[in-house]
């Protein structure tokens, strides 16, 4: 039984180790201590969060919950895992760049946000915002590559009624040569909140904000939003019913030569002066860049992106919250693949989720070639593909993808456009999509 139960560990979490038996036979470790909270323990999140030391083990320990408590959680958690990780067989590589059926009666306009010779290099992970009805503001990070000194946050307007985009300006400009990184919008009351980050690296980041009265035309000071927080990551926040603003947030730590990923939330009372962060959201795995919507029973709904060994695992994961992001249960894989590349999700007026991103299994930026949309009925328990915006062979990008729904009805998603490959170029421009979502 126990040589199947450590095969059972391997077939779903792809290795197996010191931790991992630790995992599972806590009572064996051969020194040792784990500190389990009783009350939290459905909130443990990445492996080294499990606080697995090898130091001594203790049934009557006073700071943590007993030695059953957390063999009993271990198993739930293995037992769940094989019952919810997506079947091998659902996902063969061979499979990963057949699109379905392309519904091109969905897509009522493309265009490229930049005309002309683009003021820089590369355009990336852009944020899309309805700033009255009919108006559109886009804002994304520019320069030579992302982490190069000249990287610093840009923005253009569109008017629907008019032909194409505004020229953009920049809004941000890099200092002292320390790059920005993913911005973010957001409509809040009549001002818009543009959120980004600063550092050199993701490990680095500190998160800022400036404000517009002016529907994005002029901006006023920056402000840090405090230490520990970073505001949402890539995607936009929500807006609770009492004004609390939820942003969906993450961290990527350095640790020697390993990195850990954690995602979170991120909540203001005060419309942004202040923030407070909250505890980390469970998996067993690495998992950033969350998005979020509010489900159809008022529970928030997130789901993120993963980096997981092996490839049978590459999929999108998706939390269960409770009304205000506070409680979470463990995020769970879904059968929306996720090559380790950013997405974004969104509720429709009608109840619906749609999600845009990377459908393949690969590895780097030969998995970003294929940008796919999928939609759930159930709020995101199930998902169904139903259309591709993009799809090439080679080292061409589409990522990054930001999607919202505009008082008119129409859903409208902005991504990072790729003309030439990597190695030849790269992230050129930016594609905005309009789509009908009655012909989903």
């Amino acid at each position: 039984m126990e040589f199947l139960t450590v095969l059972a560990f391997i077939a779903v979490f792809g290795s197996y180790d010191a931790t991992s038996w630790a995992l599972l036979y806590p009572d064996r470790a051969t020194a040792g201590s784990a500190r389990v909270d009783e009350d939290n323990a459905a909130d443990m999140t990445r492996a080294h969060h499990v606080e697995v030391h090898l130091m001594g083990y203790n049934d009557n320990q006073s700071d943590g919950g007993s030695v059953n408590t957390f063999v009993d959680w271990g198993q739930r958690r293995l037992e769940d895992a094989m019952e919810e990780r997506p079947p091998a067989r659902a996902i063969p590589a061979r499979d990963a760049a057949a699109p379905p059926k392309l519904q091109a009666a969905a897509v009522m306009h493309s265009e490229l946000v930049l005309s002309g010779k683009p003021l820089r290099p590369q355009q990336h992970s852009a944020s899309i915002v309805e700033t009255e009805p009919g108006v559109l503001l886009a804002a994304w990070f520019a320069g030579t590559w992302e982490r190069e000194p000249d990287v610093g946050i840009w923005t253009a307007r569109r008017r629907l009624d008019g032909s194409a985009w505004d020229p953009p300006q920049e809004v941000v400009r890099p200092v002292k040569g320390v790059p920005t990184w993913n911005p973010v919008l957001l409509k809040y009351g009549e001002e818009i909140l543009l959120f980004y980050k600063v550092g050199l690296f993701a490990y680095s980041w500190s998160g800022w904000l400036v404000r517009s009265s002016d529907g994005g035309r002029t901006w006023g000071k920056p402000r840090r939003l405090g230490k520990g927080c970073f505001g949402p990551a890539k995607n936009k926040p929500l807006v609770l019913s009492d004004g609390t603003i939820l942003a969906p947030s993450s961290e990527e730590i350095k640790q020697g030569r390993q990195d850990a990923w954690e995602s979170h939330f991120e909540e203001s009372t005060d419309g942004g002066l202040s923030w407070r962060r909250l505890r980390p959201i469970p998996f067993i795995g690495k998992m950033i860049q969350p998005s979020i919507w509010l489900a159809t029973d008022g529970t928030v709904r997130m789901v993120g992106r993963t980096r997981m060994e092996p490839a049978r695992q590459r999929f999108m994961a998706l939390a269960r919250c409770d009304e205000r992001g506070h409680r979470c249960a463990a995020a769970k894989l879904t059968t929306v693949p996720c090559p380790n590349s950013g997405l974004d999700a969104l509720k429709l007026q009608d109840g619906r989720v749609v999600v845009i991103y990377n459908h393949s299994f690969k590895e780097g930026f030969a998995a970003r070639n294929v940008l796919a949309l999928q939609i759930s009925e159930d709020d995101g328990d199930s998902w169904r593909r139903i259309l591709t915006l993009e799809q090439q062979t080679g080292l061409f990008e589409f990522s990054y993808p930001s999607v919202i729904q505009a008082a008119n009805g129409m859903v409208h998603v902005i991504y990072t456009y790729s003309t030439h490959p990597r190695g030849q170029g790269g992230r050129e421009n930016l594609k905005h999509v309009i789509l009908d979502p009655k012909l989903f």
